[in-house]
């Protein structure tokens, strides 16, 4: 996998000599393509053979160690070619110049954020790649000047964004980034651990939250699906309800599903979840079946969509910004007919919260849901109440 970075009329990526060494690895440089010229600088980095396919998604503490090391060479000669660019000197020769001299030291927060966000969207990570780009822009919309690394105050930061009516998870989830963003700048040396300002900082988390639906509104969830009348908001109902059936299935795996994905032979769908990588086998039943025809298609050719909502010549980042939009009005949709709090992760909580009350083992949900750390699918289990808990104890 690469990683390539477009500056202008600047390519910038990372690549791998796939002559082997004596050690069976392929050694790492960083290409830059300048007007028809390329040009290959060394990283002083190399990677076991059967890993370079997998750099940024090992967990190989060696590989993860190499990929941090490659992805901060990447970021290096990225700030260099844009220094380059906006002196009006840019040429092969400055580059190489400018390449042995003391690393340019990273000053504003700006240009880290920009610097991750782009990285994301290289790799099609384009969820991952908002998250920065909010950050950016509550930044801006806070302090309305470009910030010194070192000048931000955390707790002046959330006064602001209180200030500015984001609640506390929206809070919080910018707090995590802009951690993130931290730890960036640590790794690749250009802070010092000890200046990173959450070292003595706690992101507040909010305690667990009721997220699963009553066995009362999962029925009337059922019944609107089920009616042969065309009722308002039907299709979105449904929506919401076979992703409830397919195991909590999350709408993005959910819509991007595709013929090929549908074993008949077996009646199973299986897939590999989008933000995991984590393989999924869903049996199909006749509720399942029923909603996928009223959505789509049991039918067709492999690369035919099961929902018929995504189109095949949409890019990456137009299947994110449709997905994302269907998302927000399944929501809506289920708030005005069912009342408030409810949304698509609704779905994916009350199906763990039922199969757990059904017997199944934190295992088998893990595995259903697709979570890669059991205590992920621990999390999506807190939620019960005190009355649903005094329910379960009168029964000892």
């Amino acid at each position: 996998m690469t990683i390539k970075k477009k500056i202008e009329e600047a390519t910038v990526s990372i690549i791998a000599d796939k002559r082997e060494t004596s050690s069976g690895k392929y050694r790492l440089y960083v290409r830059v393509s300048w007007q028809l010229q390329t040009k290959l600088f060394p990283i002083n980095a190399a990677i076991p053979k059967k890993f370079w396919p997998h750099l940024y998604t090992s967990r190989v503490p060696e590989v993860k160690a190499v990929a941090r090391k490659a992805v901060a060479e990447l970021d290096r000669y990225s700030m260099m070619i844009r220094d380059l660019l906006s002196e009006g000197k840019m040429s092969m020769l400055q580059l190489v110049k400018k390449s042995h001299r003391k690393n340019r030291k990273i000053i504003y927060l700006d240009e880290i954020i920009t610097m991750i966000y782009d990285e994301k969207i290289s790799m099609d990570k384009i969820n991952t790649a908002n998250t920065y780009l909010y950050l950016l822009r509550i930044l801006e919309a806070c302090y309305n000047k470009k910030l010194h690394i070192l000048d931000v105050n955390l707790y002046d930061f959330v006064e602001r964004m209180r200030n500015l009516n984001n609640g506390e998870t929206t809070i919080a989830i910018r707090l995590r980034t802009l951690k993130a963003v931290y730890n960036r700048l640590v790794k690749i040396g250009q802070m010092p651990s000890s200046s990173n300002p959450f070292n003595d900082y706690v992101i507040k988390k909010s305690g667990p939250s009721k997220r699963y639906l009553d066995g009362d509104t999962l029925d009337k969830i059922k019944r609107y699906s089920f009616s042969e009348e065309k009722l308002e908001g039907q299709r979105c109902v449904r929506l919401w309800l076979l992703s409830y059936y397919m195991q909590g299935i999350n709408m993005t795996d959910l819509l991007r599903l595709k013929m090929k994905n549908y074993i008949t032979s077996n009646n199973v769908i299986v897939y590999n979840r989008h933000k995991t990588g984590e393989k999924i086998t869903v049996p199909v039943n006749d509720r399942i079946l029923f909603l996928i025809r009223s959505l789509g298609n049991d039918s067709g050719q492999d690369d035919d969509y099961i929902i018929n909502y995504l189109k095949s010549s949409y890019s990456e980042a137009e299947t994110v910004r449709h997905v994302a939009y269907l998302v927000r009005q399944i929501n809506k949709t289920m708030q005005k007919i069912f009342g408030a709090g409810i949304s698509t992760y609704t779905a994916r909580h009350t199906f763990a919260t039922n199969m757990l009350r059904a017997g199944a083992s934190t295992e088998i949900i893990q595995s259903c849901l697709g979570h890669t750390s059991v205590t992920t699918t621990q999390i999506y289990l807190s939620g019960f109440d005190n009355s649903q808990i005094s329910k379960y104890t009168d029964q000892l």
